[in-house]
């Protein structure tokens, strides 16, 4: 095994119990997002504690994603906060999957699968609040959930929307109004008050947002500037080669790198195909017994190199930390998310699904 993710249920486990606390649960309602592997954690182990963890809900991506949850013995409700083709309306529908609503023509294809099946959907209609993504315009809000609610076939659980950058409070605040004008409308028009879902993860300390439940991304994996909260994941890599070389000589693909000095190198077992990312060249930092030693060279397809000059005691297998602490040193997405001006989501959802997860629990 040269790579591998190790993750920390009990510290999943914590998290939960936390956002709970935050929100006051059961009073507010919590829908942990587990898409995209549950952000690289491992979907099926991490809804499995979820479950255990009595959420009320889980958000996928796909329906792709939701069926693996049903066919591993997932009984929460799922809700696939993404696109889904009218081929698989049906088995969504059979197995209980909760849809999102974003356009009437796909409304139509749901009702035309129920009236088949003589079974209603659940489904939660989105608003475009301003992130400009999925969901109905505002201004064709009303007349959509109008004419939804008159359809025998659909059970609307919710209407949701998605902030697009809750750290720019104006932003924040028009969005927010956004909902509040369709609100009034609706209770203009006399038409049932809906259940709502808006705030996330970095949402979670501003409980204006937080309505009936909350879905929680990162936050579920500890991986937030919110405090008291455990990261989870740990990925680790191993030394497959230590050598020696003369000052001047070239390091990887491209002659990127130039030794300044007689260096001691060591080839570890991971690139980009493996998770880290080629943009990690020359600028990414690794943990080495305790000790951080600097990518040199261009990221590989399955390999990386890195400065161990100021090393003694190591050896061929020894274990490399990309994620996660070793001794006093700690590497967080964050800091990685930073160093290749990108997202902490980015770091951890593209460890690939196939690199062993060690669930300690």
């Amino acid at each position: 095994m040269n790579n591998w993710v190790e993750i920390d249920l009990n510290a999943i486990r914590y998290n939960i119990k936390t956002i709970k606390k935050l929100i006051d649960w059961p009073k507010i309602k919590l829908m942990p997002v587990v898409k995209a592997n549950a952000y690289g954690h491992g979907a099926i182990e991490i809804s499995k504690i979820l479950q255990l963890e009595k959420v009320d809900y889980l958000a996928v991506a796909t329906f792709n994603e939701a069926m693996q949850l049903r066919n591993n013995k997932i009984k929460l409700p799922i809700l696939i906060i993404g696109y889904i083709d009218k081929s698989e309306i049906e088995e969504a529908i059979k197995n209980n999957i909760t849809l999102s609503i974003y356009d009437l023509k796909e409304a139509v294809e749901i009702k035309k699968i129920c009236q088949k099946l003589n079974k209603k959907a659940k489904v939660h209609l989105k608003l475009d609040s301003g992130m400009h993504r999925l969901g109905f315009m505002p201004e064709d809000f009303i007349y959509a959930y109008k004419k939804l609610l008159k359809d025998d076939c659909l059970e609307i659980e919710y209407i949701y929307s998605h902030f697009a950058d809750v750290a720019n409070s104006d932003y924040r605040n028009y969005q927010m109004k956004v909902l509040s004008d369709i609100l009034n409308d609706i209770e203009k028009e006399k038409l049932p008050r809906p259940k709502i879902h808006f705030s996330r993860s970095d949402a979670l300390t501003d409980k204006e947002t937080f309505f009936d439940m909350v879905r929680p991304g990162l936050a579920t994996y500890g991986i937030t500037p919110i405090k008291g909260l455990k990261p989870a994941l740990s990925f680790k890599t191993k030394i497959v080669q230590i050598k020696n070389i003369k000052k001047g000589d070239y390091v990887g693909y491209s002659l990127t790198f130039r030794a300044p000095r007689d260096m001691k190198i060591a080839t570890i077992a991971v690139g980009y195909a493996d998770g880290y990312g080629r943009n990690l060249s020359n600028r990414g930092k690794v943990i080495v017994a305790g000790k951080r030693c600097p990518v040199i060279g261009r990221v590989c397809m399955n390999l990386t190199i890195i400065d161990v000059s100021k090393l003694s005691n190591i050896k061929i297998g020894d274990e490399v930390v990309l994620i996660g602490k070793s001794g006093k040193e700690e590497m967080t997405a964050f800091e990685l998310a930073q160093k290749i001006d990108t997202i902490p989501y980015e770091i951890v959802a593209r460890i690939p699904a196939e690199i062993p997860r060690i669930y300690n629990s």
